[in-house]
């Protein structure tokens, strides 16, 4: 900035007429009056200063290197970091903190317990993300949506809390969910005939369960005396435990029996016995 009368410390020379004191005086006041407007409130009225002198705002040249440290005194200063002038703080032992990194708060700044949960949020529908490993842009970690539903990050593929719980693309492990394993929760989609999230209708064949057990059934027509093949139109993809069969009318001499005579991943072979004709037979099964 240029001053419109700089201070010039060798003036008055000893040669000076006195009679240019009163010059040199208003001159002083001048370059004062200026020095003052550059970071503090010195505005004047009718040629007298009338404001508060408070900061306006603090010009911190950046520095070569951090200055040295002070007993019983704090130095905030800015130097050099990555090619930006950044802003730092040096305490009385000598320690430095960096306060902004990139046109932000520096996070390494803030000690755990100064964050008041009450002031400090996310905006809703905004994600607190993280820097991505490349280091070039980010990740979206979580954040509550419109709908105030917590959502997780597309990238998040696992989330571990100290070390001991530890949520996974299909399952929360470290939790006691009492079957045998004893150490974790499984958690998937509602399937209906392999569709995510599909509503059931009345041709709906199969239905998977978030924890991955499926149950599937129909009708088959079956011939007295004969066995059918009930083919599933979606396999069950690891394993079948179980099925049953049933009639969905008797026969007048209730000596008629149908059952399950094999079964496999892909299908089921019905047999059926003692009833004249063919008959409806309601099928379930279950597997995973």
């Amino acid at each position: 900035m240029t001053f419109s009368v700089p201070i010039d410390v060798s003036t008055p020379t000893g040669p000076e007429s006195t009679k240019l004191g009163d010059d040199r005086i208003r001159e002083t006041k001048v370059s004062i009056v200026e020095f003052l407007n550059v970071e503090h409130d010195a505005s004047q009225t009718d040629n007298k200063v009338t404001g508060t002198a408070y900061h306006t705002q603090v010009h911190l040249p950046e520095q070569s290197s951090a200055p040295t440290a002070v007993a019983d005194t704090g130095i905030v200063y800015s130097k050099d970091s990555g090619g930006v002038t950044e802003l730092f703080f040096k305490d009385s032992g000598g320690n430095e903190v960096q306060l902004t990194i990139g046109g932000k708060i520096q996070g390494t700044s803030i000690a755990d317990d100064s964050v008041d949960e009450d002031t400090i949020q996310l905006n809703n529908d905004a994600s607190l993300n993280s820097v991505d490993n490349a280091g070039t842009g980010t990740v979206d970690l979580i954040k509550a949506d419109t709908s105030d539903q917590v959502e997780f990050g597309a990238n998040l593929a696992a989330l571990t809390m100290a070390g001991a719980i530890a949520m996974g693309a299909n399952e929360i492990t470290g939790l006691d969910d009492g079957d045998a394993d004893g150490d974790a929760v499984h958690f998937g989609q509602w399937k209906v005939d392999n569709v995510a999230a599909a509503a059931v209708g009345a041709a709906t064949e199969s239905v998977t369960f978030p924890n991955g057990l499926i149950i599937k059934h129909g009708v088959e027509s079956v011939v007295s005396g004969a066995s059918d093949t009930v083919t599933f139109a979606y396999p069950f993809p690891g394993g079948i435990l179980n099925a049953w069969v049933s009639y969905q009318t008797t026969g007048a001499d209730g000596n008629e029996c149908v059952y399950v005579r094999s079964l496999t991943v892909n299908d089921m072979i019905v047999q059926q016995i003692g009833i004249t004709g063919s008959q409806n037979v309601s099928w379930l099964a279950i597997g995973y």
